[in-house]
């Protein structure tokens, strides 16, 4: 929104994260940066987002070459909800590979969703958390780990129980054994 425009700048070389918010019912915009509240603003009354919009990074409504997005974007969700400043802090503080998981009931444009359409320009992707897909698989790995442990030490249980009952049968059957030695004797 211009209103907002100029208020406040963003840091340069480094990654950053930024959340705008604006609730139609009280006319109220927020711009976040890295978890921090730095604008509030009104928005004119009657203002509305319509259908069939579009959604530019660096023009400002301008076809003009001068005004391109020249940076990395990472994680871009919109939500249906306005989120609380707590749950922007969350996941401002989480960093590049924080989980939306939790606020996935209100996204209704998925990072996921965007990277698998077609793009235009120099766009080029980045891996940025791969260990996530590791750890992921190692949790999976740990977890079948896990249940194969608790089967083995299950059945182990059952054959220690099963070889205590057999020592006991033959401590028994030594002692008839040794006193019928001793009536023979």
């Amino acid at each position: 929104d211009s209103s907002t425009r100029g208020k406040f700048t963003t840091p340069t070389g480094k990654w950053f994260s930024i959340c705008l918010t604006w609730s139609l019912s009280s006319r109220t915009s927020k711009v976040y940066l890295d978890g921090e509240l730095l604008v509030t603003d009104q928005t004119a009354a009657g203002r509305s987002l319509t259908m069939g919009g579009q959604l530019w990074f660096g023009r400002y409504y301008s076809t003009s070459d001068s005004y391109r997005f020249g940076g990395q974007l990472y994680q871009f969700n919109r939500f249906a909800d306005v989120l609380s400043a707590a749950d922007i802090k969350k996941i401002a503080y989480g960093g590049l590979c924080f989980d939306l998981d939790e606020l996935s009931e209100t996204r209704v444009l998925r990072w996921e969703d965007i990277v698998k359409r077609s793009r235009s320009g120099s766009v080029s992707e980045v891996v940025v958390c791969s260990w996530k897909k590791k750890l992921s698989e190692s949790q999976v790995s740990l977890n079948e780990t896990e249940v194969e442990l608790k089967s083995v030490k299950k059945e182990l249980e059952r054959l220690t129980g099963q070889l205590n009952r057999t020592e006991d049968k033959l401590e028994t059957e030594t002692g008839r054994f040794n006193a019928s030695q001793a009536e023979l004797a």
